[in-house]
């Protein structure tokens, strides 16, 4: 049985680079707890990487490693921020729509 994606997590997934592996997970219809949490670790190593910085850091290995390598290459300080707004509303969303699934 093929899953489809849930048309809320697109919409959202809209606002992220598109080779990004939470917006592969959203696209291919994963599980709403593998997306939530996908969503938050890439939230997580965005923001410290945006707290820092620095260059050849863990968190931007991790983030290119889970296609975010050309993206962070051209990225401004707004478009960052931005994406990490989207990936807590993705965070956010997929819990939400987890829980009134389960019921």
């Amino acid at each position: 049985m093929t899953r489809q994606p849930h048309a809320i997590l697109q919409a959202m997934a809209d606002q992220i680079p598109e080779p990004s592996r939470v917006r592969r997970m959203i696209d291919a219809g994963e599980e709403l707890e593998a997306i939530a949490l996908q969503a938050g670790l890439e939230k997580k190593n965005l923001i410290r990487l945006e707290s820092g910085m620095e260059e050849n850091s863990a968190e931007q290995t991790w983030l290119e490693d889970h296609g975010y390598e050309a993206w962070l290459k051209d990225a401004d300080r707004e478009e960052r921020l931005r994406v990490i707004g989207a990936l807590q509303m993705i965070v956010d969303i997929s819990g939400d729509l987890d829980e009134f699934t389960d019921d």
